[in-house]
């Protein structure tokens, strides 16, 4: 009893035992705290709505639509200090052959709303590349198929930020074993077994490890698939030498046209393809599922007839990139 009294006697007189400064101070600490609260989230509260604006400037379907522009509306609306597309004369066929431009639709499957845009307003011609985590992924390989389009699987592969940036599940890894690599790449296919093809979702560090990326393309061998690399992914294309040593059809991709997905920059980089196609006889672009790609895709697309090129399937830009390929290395490029 005597224990417990001096306890209780102890506890109650520990307020009475500080120093009258100590209490002022700490009663003044705990007046700072509230409001030091308070005035953050009053600040918190009324820099809402700018926060919410800004965050909102950067999304890509904020920005106007452009179905309905013509190419002088385009260049009316720029600023002076705004580059321009310039007007690419038309392209005349050399021994019937037009150049050739193909586009990849990246992410596709990952919004079921643009991904249906997709299905509906985008050419045939244009591939559209799934993410093997997508739901409904085999439904829209077989849509994709049935409409004569080239389904193309990301393969998810091992950045050089891993494992910062994860690829996801079943990734292909350089740390993985060979089995284990293996393993991964079958449960892929097996997720998506009508591909037309296949292209690399980030591997900056896989792509450039041979001894790991060798039986990943054999596999893509047996099921007689392409691969298309995208440098945008990796920084630089590291795999073509694999894929010549494992005999898989390569290309690498020339450019995302959509990486600054503003209305000026898509026709910006559009123009750009052209160019490259011109000059080379075809050329391999990336797009993304925003609607500003596809507002400006629309009226790209319809003229690009009337300018002298084609929009093909990158499974027929491959037996073009042959042609001209040997064309250029018997001297006879038909696309000097």
């Amino acid at each position: 009893m005597d224990t417990g009294e001096n306890d209780t006697s102890t506890g109650g007189s520990f307020w009475s035992r500080l120093s009258p400064l100590y209490k002022k101070r700490l009663l003044q600490g705990i007046c700072a705290y509230i409001v030091l609260v308070a005035v953050i989230g009053l600040w918190l509260q009324l820099s809402q709505q700018k926060t919410l604006e800004s965050w909102n400037s950067r999304i890509p379907h904020a920005v106007t639509s452009v179905s309905d522009k013509t190419p002088q509306d385009f260049a009316s609306q720029a600023t002076p200090d705004m580059p321009q597309p310039p007007d690419l004369p038309a392209v005349v066929p050399i021994n019937g052959s037009q150049p050739a431009i193909a586009l990849i639709m990246a992410n596709a499957g990952l919004s079921a709303s643009m991904t249906e845009r997709a299905f509906t307003e985008l050419p045939a011609a244009v591939a559209m590349a799934f993410s093997p985590y997508t739901a409904h992924l085999p439904l829209n390989i077989e849509r994709a198929i049935k409409d004569k389009r080239d389904a193309i699987l990301l393969l998810p592969m091992e950045p050089t930020t891993y494992p910062k940036d994860d690829p996801g599940p079943h990734a292909l890894l350089s740390r993985n074993s060979l089995r284990e690599n293996e393993k991964n790449i079958e449960w892929l296919l097996k997720r998506s077994p009508h591909i037309t093809g296949s292209m690399n979702f980030m591997g900056s560090r896989f792509l450039s490890d041979s001894t790991n990326l060798r039986p990943v393309f054999m596999a893509l061998k047996q099921k007689n698939l392409f691969f298309i690399e995208n440098p945008g992914e990796t920084g630089v294309a590291k795999s073509e030498i694999t894929a010549r040593v494992t005999k898989v059809p390569y290309l690498s991709s020339d450019l995302i046209v959509d990486l600054i997905a503003t209305e000026n920059d898509i026709r910006l980089q559009l123009v750009a393809l052209e160019k490259m196609a011109a000059e080379r006889g075809y050329a391999v672009g990336i797009i993304h599922p925003y609607p500003v790609t596809f507002n400006t895709l629309g009226s790209w697309a319809d003229g690009l007839a009337r300018r002298g090129f084609r929009l093909v399937p990158p499974s027929t830009l491959w037996q073009d990139a042959i042609v001209h390929d040997a064309h250029r290395q018997n001297g006879t490029d038909p696309h000097p």
